[in-house]
Parts: C-alpha cells; structure tokens; sequence
C-alpha cells in the first residue's frame, strides 16, 4: 500500500501531495469531491490549508496543502506518545474548534 500523502516543495514552501483515488477533472468541476469542497472554503488554523489542485498524464487530481509535520494519530500510534492530561485537552479544545468552524 502506498502512503497516502507524499511531501514536495512548491517553490520554495514545503507542501504535502494527495492523490484522490477516483476523483477526475470532471469531478472537481460539477463539484462532487466532498474533501475538496470542504478544504476550498476553509481558513482555519487547525484545518489543513488547501493549496492548489492538479490534474496526472491519466486526469487523476492530486492535491496541494499545507505540510504538516505531526498528527494526532502519528503521535499516539506512530511514535507511541502519551499525552499528559493538559496535552489531551489542549488537543481536544483545537479539535473542537476545528468542528465548530466546520
């Protein structure tokens, strides 16, 4: 399987690359990607910040966003960290806001 994101450079800012498995150019303009309808209207710090989109040699679309360096998910399963009780709260207050934005 391979990752799901890969990261690149946009000239000279680091960003991370999505392929969207399914999705078309013509997807993208009768607007029937939800993860991309979504990204397009956010402007939140703790959503990820949708950069560009291009189409592959074979019309696929891949996404351009923001990288980020840590997920919640790398940090608990990936590096096995357990977060303190603050940790946790500041965490879920960021994710809870992330909702209420939504």
């Amino acid at each position: 399987k391979s990752k799901t994101w890969s990261h690149g450079r946009w000239g000279v800012v680091p960003v991370q690359l999505k392929r969207l498995a399914g999705v078309t150019v013509d997807h993208v303009r009768k607007k029937q990607c939800m993860e991309i309808n979504i990204l397009r209207k956010c402007r939140h710090p703790n959503i990820i910040l949708l950069m560009g989109l291009y189409p592959d040699v074979q019309n696929n679309i891949h996404i351009i966003c923001e990288r980020c360096n840590d997920s919640l998910f790398g940090i608990l399963h990936v590096q096995g960290r357990i977060l303190s009780a603050q940790t946790s709260v500041h965490y879920a207050l960021d994710i809870a806001n992330a909702l209420v934005f939504l």
